[in-house]
């Protein structure tokens, strides 16, 4: 799963990771890279993207019940990012500026940036969407806004390098790039806000419990109530994190361990200060609640629980 911009190579990752925890028979000669996943209006949607004899395409799953899948190719695209849900729309956002909307998972809308570059995240707040990302050549952050996801300007800043995350809460949006954090109300005005960590490498970035929290590379948890100042934490060493989630009231830090042999760990917290190990096996990446049943989606290997924590895996084919 590579990819020219870092975070996406760090999250893919953990993906690959997870993927080789199930063996499913499976003779198809293609793969599909899972990046982000929500569950609304019925339908559990994830985004990524298709690959099948060195060509990339963009890739959306959707299902109501977690067995029957319908699959979305978008050849104008080499992947799908990100995936949020606001104003009951889904939003995806990828490579070459793509951004596709739909009311229900299943009928997307297609509207094409005015950018050659990635779009790796979206939020919206104060009425506004913000779309994030970074420009293929040179690499710079893009910022679009705008009261309709398919109807975003540019805006232009001085935030130096791509934005990789962007979330909303507390009235406030905040972006993440590689280096720093920078926050906005209205999406045109960006103040940086430094992390306060020496050689802060960041990989994720997660409004929930009315908290914003951040990690890195180096096995550092930030948390914020405000964006502006951080606390920070750390994990065991040896780790490189990668991943940020939240599920059944608690937060949830992936990674993969360092060595010969690397594999994918899992850091679970109740308030974002006191993390512990846990079992990998008992949240996967991104694992939604549909009213039934929790249910993620792992490269073409469905998972899915009762309880959570009895979880049974299968082909998507």
């Amino acid at each position: 799963m590579l990819n020219v911009f870092r975070f996406l190579v760090f999250r893919g990752a953990v993906v690959l990771l997870w993927g080789t925890l199930v063996s499913c028979s499976n003779s198809s000669h293609y793969f599909n890279g899972i990046y982000d996943l929500e569950y609304a209006q019925n339908q559990v949607v994830a985004v990524g993207y298709h690959s099948q004899g060195g060509n990339l395409q963009g890739l959306i799953y959707s299902s109501s019940d977690g067995q029957a899948w319908k699959r979305f190719l978008w050849p104008k695209t080499t992947e799908l990012t990100n995936l949020c849900f606001a104003q009951n729309t889904f939003i995806a956002t990828g490579s070459k500026g793509m951004v596709l909307t739909s009311s229900d998972g299943l009928n997307w809308i297609e509207q094409k940036m005015e950018t050659e570059g990635i779009l790796m995240g979206a939020a919206y707040g104060n009425g506004i969407f913000v779309l994030v990302g970074a420009e293929a050549n040179p690499s710079k952050a893009l910022v679009f806004t705008g009261n309709h996801p398919n109807k975003c300007k540019e805006v232009k800043t001085d935030i130096p390098s791509s934005i990789e995350r962007v979330v909303f809460g507390k009235g406030v949006f905040v972006a993440a790039t590689k280096n720093s954090f920078y926050l906005s109300t209205d999406g045109l005005i960006w103040q940086e806000q430094k992390p306060g960590v020496r050689k802060w490498q960041g990989q994720d970035l997660l409004f929930a419990q009315d908290k914003f929290f951040a990690i890195d590379r180096e096995r550092t948890i930030l948390s914020s109530s405000d964006g502006k100042t951080w606390e920070k934490t750390k994990v065991s060493r040896g780790i490189s994190l990668s991943m940020l989630d939240y599920q059944r009231g608690n937060l949830i830090a992936y990674g993969t361990s360092s060595g010969i042999k690397s594999e994918p760990v899992a850091f679970l917290s109740s308030d974002g200060k006191e993390w512990q190990k846990t079992d990998p096996l008992l949240y996967p990446p991104r694992a939604v609640f549909n009213g039934e049943k929790y249910l993620t989606l792992i490269n073409k290997i469905v998972w899915s629980s009762s309880d959570g924590e009895n979880w049974v895996t299968n082909s998507i084919e």
